[in-house]
């Protein structure tokens, strides 16, 4: 580790600290191996840590490369797109980003992604990425009435309007369950045991109510994951979500951006924006943003 090796914590999904997803981005003046990699993400224990390295097209502004607190390596993690693109539009850019957007274009291992970025009064910044694709219904079938029942509600609980549980898959699959109230979401409390086998090849739980505290948000959400852990925000979960925001609600051709809260439950309040482009009456393409806010930044020891 002789190569001088910078970082940034960051929370993502949020325009205050200690909230939303923790992100650590990790900067390198010499490309580390993938091993390396591993045991600094083991170290920070983040949900996610990602590298800024050099592009592969130099048109492109970086290349992204994730892991999970296990050192394990992603293939894509929303949250840290969404920070790496703030962190690069702020220090390369600053004096463009104080006036106007800014897009940074990042590899990651599937794909490249156009993120824009932008700056409030505050100095707060936000990054908004389209995933070029749309959330596909899994035809496995979810039981209301067991699935209440792993987590301490109601039958009745888990529907509002036309909606039902299923399960969704943009860039993972998840089970999206409809809760009557924000009331019944909040007492949701899952039974380990209970629920990973109805949830079948889905990641975990993400259970919403048209019920949100904030007047401009449209959704209240909570995230558990298949041993119980509930996640403070999720674009994954929420871009499986976007499936069933289409399936049941039916928008018109066009774009439209909804608020979701998230974290509540997990002490860490977030806010993921997810926009919908309509085209035909079919889902086209699903984009994922939120503010970042720094936490902390320096240096390790060689």
């Amino acid at each position: 580790m002789s190569a001088r090796t910078t970082f940034h914590l960051l929370d993502v999904f949020t325009p205050r600290k200690f909230g939303g997803c923790a992100l650590a981005l990790v900067e390198r003046e010499r490309e580390p191996e993938r091993d390396e990699m591993s045991l600094i993400a083991r170290e920070f224990a983040a949900p996610a840590t990602a590298f800024l390295l050099p592009p592969r097209d130099p048109i492109n502004s970086a290349r992204l490369a994730c892991f999970s607190p296990r050192g394990e390596e992603l293939d894509l993690a929303p949250h840290a797109v969404i920070g790496a693109a703030t962190v690069l539009a702020q220090s390369r850019a600053p004096e463009i980003l104080a006036r106007q957007s800014v897009v940074v274009a990042i590899e990651t291992p599937g794909e490249t992604y156009a993120c824009e970025v932008i700056r409030n009064r505050d100095r707060v910044a936000y990054a908004q990425f389209g995933l070029g694709r749309a959330p596909i219904r899994r035809p496995a079938a979810v039981d209301a009435a067991r699935l209440a029942q792993a987590i301490g509600l109601r039958a009745e609980d888990l529907a509002f309007a036309a909606h039902e549980p299923r399960i969704y898959d943009c860039l993972a699959p998840y089970c999206l369950a409809p809760v009557a109230s924000r009331a019944a979401l909040l007492r949701a409390q899952p039974v380990t045991k209970a629920l990973a086998p109805l949830l079948g090849a889905a990641r975990g739980l993400y259970l919403y109510a048209a019920d949100p505290i904030e007047p401009d948000a449209s959704i209240h959400a909570r995230l558990f994951e298949r041993d119980g852990t509930e996640a403070a925000a999720s674009g994954e979960a929420l871009a499986a979500f976007a499936g069933a925001a289409q399936e049941f609600e039916r928008p018109s051709d066009g774009g439209h951006e909804l608020v979701v809260e998230q974290g509540h439950g997990a002490g860490r309040p977030a806010r993921l924006t997810l926009r919908m482009d309509v085209l035909g009456g079919a889902l086209a393409n699903v984009h994922i943003g939120g503010q970042t806010t720094p936490i902390a930044s320096g240096a390790l020891h060689p």
